[in-house]
């Protein structure tokens, strides 16, 4: 999907750290600030407020590949990861609100189960997964 530009011009300068809090996040080198990821959500929150759908979607589709693909890094420190999998719901939940019609709601389930399952396959199989 081809980046929607009419919301942007408005939110250039939160667009602009979103963009760069995403890449701190994926890199992973701050595992112990979570106060990004806080930010990073309420970024997305804050840029999408007033768009369109496809905007919303888009969005949230990026927040939702950050976290999924920092999650499954297993360069990456597991603290950063869990915390990672802790805000995963967002975008999530987003997504689900955003889903217009029944082709958005079927690509939504994918997208989800797909976020589940490879959190389960990556944390799980963490050797630092704790066994309750």
């Amino acid at each position: 999907m081809s980046q929607p530009t009419t919301v942007f011009l408005e939110h250039i300068e939160l667009l602009i750290e979103w963009r760069d809090l995403a890449k701190t996040i994926r890199s992973g080198k701050l595992p112990n600030a979570q106060h990004l990821l806080v930010r990073y959500m309420s970024l997305s929150e804050e840029i999408t407020k007033n768009s369109d759908k496809t905007s919303q979607q888009w969005v949230y589709r990026e927040a939702l590949k950050c976290l999924e693909e920092t999650i499954c890094d297993t360069l990456i420190s597991p603290t950063w990861r869990y915390a990672c999998a802790d805000y995963l719901y967002r975008p999530i939940q987003a997504l689900a609100k955003a889903a217009k019609d029944k082709k958005d709601k079927d690509e939504f389930r994918i997208l989800s189960r797909q976020a589940y399952q490879q959190c389960r396959y990556f944390l799980c199989s963490s050797p630092y997964h704790i066994h309750i």
